[in-house]
């Protein structure tokens, strides 16, 4: 509840807990390197990368700094410090 003062109507202003990268040939290098350290450094406490050609995703939570991959998850995942927010992934793919 206490991130949800961050959200504008046409934008984030601040550091979410929680960041989606949906890969695609085009990004996925970007997102599994500059990304992924952008957001380590700003402290997002949780960081997905969705692999819609595997049907994986990806779970990486901030550990003492660094992320380290927490789960790779193809049927359910749920967020580490968001209460209630899971995605059954049978539906997504």
């Amino acid at each position: 509840q206490a991130k949800r003062t961050i959200i504008t109507p046409t934008k984030i202003k601040g550091d979410p807990d929680l960041v989606i990268e949906i890969l695609s040939e085009s990004t996925g290098q970007v997102d599994r390197t500059l990304k992924q350290e952008l957001y380590q450094r700003s402290g997002i406490l949780e960081y997905w990368i969705v692999e819609p050609e595997d049907h994986v995703v990806e779970q990486y939570v901030l550990a003492n700094e660094r992320y380290e991959c927490a789960a790779r998850q193809a049927t359910a995942i749920a967020a580490r410090h968001i209460p209630a927010a899971s995605v059954d992934l049978t539906k997504v793919w």
